[in-house]
């Protein structure tokens, strides 16, 4: 299968063109620019790059977040359009996994954190095997109080681990690595969902906007 993935959650969007497993052409975006603009002109140059056509697609996935408001919204619209026009099935995956499935974590507990304003964080746990994620800890915000039960035991994906692995370094925590979602990972795991249910669906996939009930949030146990 060849499958593009648009990834625009984060402030370093991207989009990648995979075959198989195997990564074809990728490219960054800056989302703090007019990434609406530039997304299909970027598209267009990594299809030229792989020696592709629109129509030799399979599939399309997309990054739901949990991150930027519009960033998501732009992404999602493109790959509806881009679904649409080559009569091809649209995937939405969560951010989040793709930051675990795109890791080095060994096999076992992998927590994923992304900033989310005002203090807060967006967290969520995977259990990762030899290639395969298994989703344990829906993305949700977490408030500072609830990050160390979250993070102990686990593999940390954040993007300034250098930085924030210092705060952790007495929570028990497995290891960790700097990581953000990438195109490639969203891709590989929309042509995973595809393989095992195959869907020709366009218009169903819905963005992550854990900031709508951040009252609503349950704490992370610490048995977690």
């Amino acid at each position: 299968m060849k499958i593009l993935g648009i990834e625009t959650s984060v402030k370093i969007g991207s989009l990648a063109l995979i075959e198989g497993d195997d990564l074809v052409a990728r490219s960054d975006i800056d989302t703090r620019l007019n990434h609406s603009a530039r997304l299909i002109p970027v598209l267009n140059e990594l299809l030229q790059t792989a020696g592709w056509g629109i129509d030799d697609l399979d599939g399309v996935g997309v990054g739901l977040g949990p991150g930027s408001f519009t960033g998501i919204r732009v992404g999602l619209a493109a790959g509806q359009g881009i679904a649409f026009g080559a009569s091809i099935p649209l995937i939405g995956i969560g951010s989040c996994s793709a930051m675990a499935r795109g890791s080095s974590a060994p096999v076992g507990p992998v927590v994923t954190l992304l900033d989310a304003g005002r203090g807060r964080v967006y967290g969520a746990g995977y259990r990762k095997s030899a290639d395969d994620i298994e989703e344990t800890v829906p993305p949700r915000l977490v408030s500072s109080g609830d990050i160390e039960a979250l993070c102990r035991r686990a593999w940390i994906v954040i993007p300034l681990w250098e930085e924030w692995k210092k705060k952790a370094e007495g929570w028990g925590i497995a290891g960790g690595e700097k990581g953000i979602p990438q195109a490639r990972w969203i891709a590989i795991l929309a042509r995973k969902k595809l393989r095992e249910n195959p869907v020709n669906k366009i218009e169903t996939a819905t963005p992550i906007y854990l900031s709508q009930y951040w009252k609503n949030q349950k704490k992370v146990s610490s048995n977690q």
